[in-house]
Parts: C-alpha cells; sequence; structure tokens
C-alpha cells in the first residue's frame, strides 16, 4: 500500500511538470501570436497611409499617365488592404480561442499571474525584434 501511494504520488508530481511545461510552450505560442497580430495591425496602419497618400497625389495630378499609375497602385493597395485584413481577423479569433482555452477564469489572483507571465514573454519577444 505504501509503495502504491508513493508511485501515485510520483506520477502526480510528474504530470504536474508535464502541465506546466505544456502550458508554458502554449503560452510562447500565444505570445507568438500577440506579436504576429501586432505587426500585422502596424502594417495595416501603414497601408492606410500609403491609400490616403496615393488618393490625395490621385487629386493633385494633371497628367493622365501619372493617375492610371497612381490608380493601379491604388488597386494593389486596396487588395493588400483586403489580405491584411483577413490575417488581422483570423489572428484575433485565434488569439481569443487560445485566450479562452488558457485562462483561469475563476481565480482573479491566477487571471493576474498568467496575464503577467504573458506580458513578461512579450516584453522578451520585444526585447529581441529591437
Amino acid at each position: 500500500m505504501k509503495h502504491c501511494f508513493l508511485g501515485f504520488l510520483l506520477l502526480t508530481i510528474v504530470s504536474c511538470q508535464k502541465h506546466s511545461l505544456d502550458t508554458k510552450a502554449k503560452k510562447e505560442q500565444l505570445a507568438a501570436r500577440i506579436s504576429r497580430a501586432i505587426a500585422t495591425r502596424q502594417l495595416r496602419f501603414a497601408l492606410a497611409d500609403t491609400i490616403r497618400f496615393t488618393q490625395d497625389s490621385m487629386k493633385e495630378t494633371g497628367s493622365k499617365t501619372e493617375l492610371d499609375l497612381l490608380q493601379r497602385r491604388l488597386q494593389i493597395y486596396l487588395q493588400k488592404k483586403g489580405e491584411l485584413l483577413r490575417l488581422s481577423l483570423a489572428l484575433a479569433d485565434t488569439i481569443h480561442q487560445q485566450l479562452d482555452s488558457l485562462m483561469p477564469y475563476a481565480d482573479k489572483l491566477a487571471q493576474k499571474r498568467f496575464y503577467a507571465s504573458l506580458d513578461s514573454i512579450l516584453a522578451k519577444k520585444a526585447g529581441k525584434h529591437d
């Protein structure tokens, strides 16, 4: 009986350690997705600025050739805008689903610890890119 209890205790400890490693890997994956979503959002903002600049340039140009060139560029930018929007929405959905699966809802202290660890991972990732 004593050996059975020790075996069960050992199995429980190993299982908890594996769960902790799995959760850490999932947090790393979540942080990578969040970083990608932030980068995608920045690309969308930059593209929006480019679209506005192109539209302003179209209003100011008097040349038919230049206007045609700007219109073609604008069409390409608008296509990229749609692609970035779809990517951004897909990332957001994936992030929300993963947060739902990882986040402890019942315990507010556990939520704070979760967000603190996620913020730490994101800060490390941001430091690598600088």
